[in-house]
């Protein structure tokens, strides 16, 4: 009901406010709005309901359909997501049936515990149908981000939207913190998905910050997408206190969050930013934010160095909760079980003669397996193009870095947001479906770009 409340809300206030609802929704990954008992008692999580009352306060403005497909046309990166999504869709449909009965997987299973991953033969099941619906909400998702920013020009709604996003973040990681301290529910209005809840989790007396999510690690994900927007858009001298406090206090959660994923994308993503602040400021051109990253980090890092040094306990400790999280993480439960779901993913693709087993069908750990056992060579060399030219569009900054405009700052937290969330997938991807938050930044990125208007023109 909350859900449909919202949606009635996005039509009655047009696609401005629909935007910034149908974002921040897709924080509510352990919420069920729909359960579908017909197709294994799937669920439709708030997200992909409030992606249609988006769509239809769209469709209400006529400015909308001229040019609708333009994003799909070749070469942009939507025209190789349109192959991969017809491709998917198609897998669904015939390959699970062609290789039925002939070989075992890691699927999704649900029983009275919840949702699990188990080694059953390829059949048909409900997860191709959900896995082939999610990667056609994808496609919509950019499509809609791309046409609305092409019709409106508001790059400050989608920057606000992503804030918003990042607040509310924020504020359910520490309701999720308070209420396990406390022993109150306070998350339990929206824990209501049949999914397995690993939301109780300790490390060494630390709590696994999960927020409004399953569990830690897509809660790392989620937050590391933000905090990349969130930094990018600080560097670019826009909404520098909101988007300052995000950065920071997501930094904070990421730490805290003893997701393994989110600590190796962090580091990863962290090189990368402070590469470009080291050319950015090299070459003369770079604000001051650029040059404050070159200056305080160092610092930073020794102060954090020359305290752990100076306490034996803090030592012990540290050595002790990184070895829970990183160097010893293959030997735990959840790491054999990822690394056999990645064994027996590369002997399925190798099974199906690269053909792959059809979306949905197969469980890994990592998104290049995933693409590999459920969509074969085919599909993933399309998918591989959609990605490829994502990463590398232009996002108009120039060579220069002073006074960049909003919309260039906002392209480039958008890619920034897919290149960080791309590195956690290839390391703990179940499946090829990258989610709505990243199609939403795609769209972003592949928005047509507003060109200047020549000076012998008259204005």
């Amino acid at each position: 009901m909350f859900v449909l409340l919202a949606g009635l809300i996005c039509l009655a206030k047009g696609p401005d406010v629909a935007l910034k609802i149908f974002f921040p929704s897709t924080l509510l990954q352990a919420a069920a709005a729909i359960n579908l008992p017909a197709l294994g008692s799937s669920v439709i999580t708030p997200s992909y309901v409030l992606i249609g009352f988006f769509v239809l306060s769209l469709a209400t403005r006529a400015e909308m359909y001229p040019r609708m497909m333009r994003p799909l046309s070749f070469p942009e990166p939507g025209f190789y997501l349109l192959c991969t999504t017809i491709f998917c869709l198609w897998s669904a449909m015939f390959l699970p049936r062609l290789f039925a009965g002939e070989i075992i997987v890691f699927s999704i299973a649900r029983g009275d515990a919840g949702e699990g991953i188990a080694l059953r033969l390829l059949a048909p099941s409900a997860s191709n149908i959900t896995q082939a619906v999610y990667f056609l909400s994808n496609l919509v998702c950019f499509v809609l981000v791309a046409r609305y920013i092409a019709v409106y020009r508001k790059w400050s709604n989608i920057a606000e939207a992503v804030l918003i996003c990042g607040a509310l973040n924020l504020f359910f990681a520490a309701l999720d913190l308070i209420s396990f301290r406390m022993g109150w529910p306070l998350l339990e209005i929206v824990r209501t998905a049949n999914y397995r809840m690993l939301v109780d989790g300790e490390i060494l007396g630390l709590k696994r910050i999960v927020g409004s999510f399953p569990e830690a690690g897509a809660f790392g994900y989620a937050t590391m997408g933000i905090f990349a927007f969130s930094l990018k858009v600080w560097l670019g001298g826009h909404y520098q206190r909101a988007a300052g406090w995000i950065t920071c206090l997501s930094f904070l959660a990421l730490l805290l969050c003893t997701s393994s994923t989110a600590y190796v994308t962090m580091v990863l993503f962290s090189l990368f930013v402070y590469m470009e602040s080291l050319m950015v400021s090299s070459s003369g051109d770079g604000r001051n934010s650029y040059r404050n990253v070159l200056l305080y980090v160092p610092v930073i890092l020794m102060t954090i160095v020359l305290i752990i040094v100076m306490n034996s306990t803090l030592i012990d400790g540290l050595q002790q909760f990184f070895e829970r999280t990183l160097f010893n993480k293959l030997e735990t439960q959840s790491g054999k079980e990822r690394s056999e779901w990645n064994m027996h993913a590369a002997r399925i693709f190798i099974e199906t003669m690269g053909l792959g087993a059809g979306v949905g069908s197969v469980r890994a750990s990592s998104i290049i397996l995933a693409m590999l056992s459920n969509i074969g060579v085919l599909g993933t060399l399309l998918y591989g193009g959609f990605l490829l030219t994502l990463l590398r569009r232009d996002t108009g900054k120039g060579p220069s870095k002073k006074n960049i405009p909003l919309e260039a700052v906002v392209r480039d937290g958008a890619r920034s947001s897919c290149l960080a969330m791309l590195i956690a997938s290839a390391m703990s991807a179940g499946s090829i479906d990258l989610g709505l938050t990243f199609f939403f930044f795609a769209g972003v990125v592949c928005a047509p770009m507003t060109r200047p208007i020549p000076k012998s023109v008259p204005v």
